[in-house]
């Protein structure tokens, strides 16, 4: 009590009529006032509550529609009731409803990375968590799942929402996210990653020749998922990265496979053998040469070139290497026991 040192707040008297509107998603909302009781627009400690604040926010902002959680659909008609006592037009209502995790829980921390910038960090293009994020309870008239902005903008309406609340997908999003990196072009694309080529350690005058980059993220782009992965395969194309993972060292140690690559050297080491700017023709050529093909060839060239066992096809890493690195690096892998 006030008497004995407590400190007041002020209520809003809950009377009347119920309290109905439309909402955008849902659709007619009925509350009884009954049900709703006195609530607390001013604290104790002299600060607006919740809903009395965004009451006077929103007006003063001149908020024409108000599109939330389902979690505040209870705290709407309290707003209603403010926007009424005050004279004031409400706005439109729209609750949506909460995406869940894996576990169709609501989604949290513990489900792994709920920040955009989290997103960003890994390498999820916008247009792609954006493209994600609207099929998260909304499907387009047309049943297309790649959809770009414009035609978000041209399909998209409240109404269509889903009531029922969505489960986060992060393989569907990795999906998206790759697809959108495959279709950009290799300049763009190469711009892209140069955050992540930095963020590696290479120095500017590490990376070369910045035209280089744009033939590595050709080379690069269908092993991509995020933008970030492209850390692991950055060794392949810089010498100060290059090393032979563990499963490549497993490969260049059979001795078949040594057999295999001294036979590749050989192939290289001959003046009419052509270079690898044209390596369709050289793989021809070193297949007729060495008479081996598929596995017994390419996993342990791939291991030798590239020091793993997957990664960007050979026909578009080679012309980056150029042939004096080509020639190291099988000279290196005839050293691996």
């Amino acid at each position: 009590m006030e008497s004995e040192g407590g400190r007041p707040v002020l209520r809003f008297r809950v009377e009347g009529k119920p309290i109905v509107f439309e909402d955008l998603i849902h659709g007619p909302m009925n509350f009884n006032p009954n049900d709703i009781g006195d609530f607390i627009v001013v604290r104790s400690d002299g600060m607006a509550a919740y809903n009395f604040a965004c009451v006077i926010d929103d007006h003063s902002m001149e908020v024409t529609h108000v599109i939330r959680g389902e979690d505040h659909l209870s705290n709407t008609p309290r707003q209603i009731m403010i926007y009424q006592a005050l004279g004031w037009e409400p706005p439109v209502f729209a609750h949506h409803p909460l995406i869940l995790g894996p576990d169709r829980t609501p989604l949290s921390k513990r489900h792994g990375v709920t920040a955009v910038s989290q997103y960003r960090e890994e390498g999820f293009l916008a247009e792609a968590l954006l493209n994600y994020l609207v099929l998260l309870g909304w499907t387009s008239p047309s049943g297309e799942e790649i959809l770009p902005l414009k035609k978000i903008v041209e399909d998209f309406s409240l109404q269509a929402i889903s009531k029922s609340a969505p489960v986060h997908n992060r393989k569907k999003l990795e999906w998206l996210n790759s697809f959108y990196i495959r279709e950009m072009k290799d300049e763009e694309l190469a711009e892209r990653l140069l955050p992540y080529v930095r963020r590696a350690g290479l120095s500017a005058k590490q990376q070369g020749d910045p035209n280089e980059l744009i033939l590595i993220a050709r080379a690069v782009r269908d092993n991509l998922v995020v933008l970030s992965d492209v850390e692991h395969y950055l060794g392949i194309f810089y010498d100060e990265r290059f090393s032979y993972d563990d499963g490549a060292r497993t490969v260049l140690s059979d001795p078949r496979h040594q057999e295999t690559l001294r036979s590749v050297l050989a192939v290289f080491e001959d003046p009419s053998t052509g270079g690898p700017e044209d390596p369709r023709t050289l793989l021809a050529r070193i297949e007729e040469k060495t008479g081996r093909k598929g596995k017994a060839l390419y996993a342990p060239l791939r291991a030798a070139l590239t020091g793993k066992t997957k990664g960007p096809e050979l026909v578009k890493a080679l012309p980056i290497l150029g042939k004096e690195r080509i020639l190291r690096r099988i000279r290196m892998a005839l050293e691996i026991r």
